[in-house]
């Protein structure tokens, strides 16, 4: 074989770089966020009042697209 034809050989039986690659994409939402038991549970707990129809506190969420 020469190595025109052979030339991505190499490539296609190497382990990939990432085991999800969807991971990547911007709409990938995960099933689980580590680490952030607490933030997950106070927003529980403001918000749960809606779901009973009251009114819930306000929320104020910021940080960089994409940091959690």
């Amino acid at each position: 074989m020469n190595s025109t034809q052979n030339i991505f050989e190499k490539f296609l039986q190497t382990k990939p770089i990432f085991e999800n690659r969807e991971a990547l994409t911007i709409s990938f939402s995960p099933g689980n966020i580590p680490h952030r038991e607490k933030q997950i549970e106070d927003l529980g707990r403001i918000l749960a009042p809606a779901l009973k129809g009251g009114r819930p506190s306000n929320v104020f969420l910021y940080g960089r697209p994409g940091t959690g």
